[in-house]
């Protein structure tokens, strides 16, 4: 006895095959659940089978049902049902993607330029579904999105830069008078010295007469 409830076969004067019915009666009356039956006892009750599915590449082929010879044959796909096939699944990503565009926006701790970057994204989306130009996977849009899309993520990027430059920065401000903060992104319009640190006011290389002290400690003393 063997299991065929998910095996196709093909009924007599059918022209598809399909799964059997839960339950067969044999020639002689008695009856036999599909999930333990012969494969004898299903072909005297006018089935074929079981029908082979061969494997197939989905992009580029297609699977036929062959009455004649009672098996699936593989076809290849021509140039335009490729095209048309790749332009469906595209608009239904296209779709699927849209259909996140309420919720994501909605997320009010969105920063303003994750949120420009949210609405050009979806914008591009709408447009191309909008096309009735045949479209590809290379046409779907990538979102371009900041590292940090919230105000949290945003603030603690910014501390954590800080909290790591901040001896650095202190010596470069003081020395050369430079301002390294403005190489970061994160700090460039947002960090302000502390009033204690004065432009210049000491002279390249007097740090290097001062004692060795860790980073830690240069910004306790930094900050009083």
């Amino acid at each position: 006895m063997s299991d065929f409830t998910t095996d196709l076969f093909l009924a007599e004067g059918a022209v598809e095959p399909a799964v059997l019915p839960g339950k067969l009666v044999l020639p002689d009356g008695k009856s036999r659940y599909t999930y333990s039956i012969e494969l004898g006892e299903i072909h005297a009750c006018g089935y074929d089978g079981p029908i082979y599915i061969p494997s197939y590449n989905h992009k580029e082929e297609r699977l036929v049902w062959n009455l004649d010879q009672k098996a699936y044959l593989v076809e290849p796909l021509t140039e335009q049902e490729i095209k048309d096939l790749d332009d469906y699944k595209v608009r239904a990503q296209l779709h699927e993607i849209l259909a996140t565009e309420k919720t994501v926006l909605a997320n009010k701790e969105l920063v303003a330029v994750a949120r420009e970057s949210y609405f050009r994204y979806f914008g591009k989306c709408q447009y191309l579904l909008d096309s009735e130009e045949s479209l590809s996977w290379e046409d779907v849009p990538v979102a371009v999105l900041p590292k940090d899309i919230t105000q949290e993520q945003v603030d603690e990027t910014y501390n954590k830069i800080v909290d790591q430059q901040w001896f650095y920065w202190k010596q470069a401000y003081e020395i050369d008078s430079s301002t390294p903060w403005v190489l970061h992104v994160e700090t460039r319009d947002r960090f302000v010295p502390p009033e204690d640190w004065i432009q210049g006011s000491i002279p390249n290389g007097e740090y290097m007469d001062m004692p060795a002290r860790s980073v830690v400690e240069a910004q306790e003393a930094s900050n009083g």
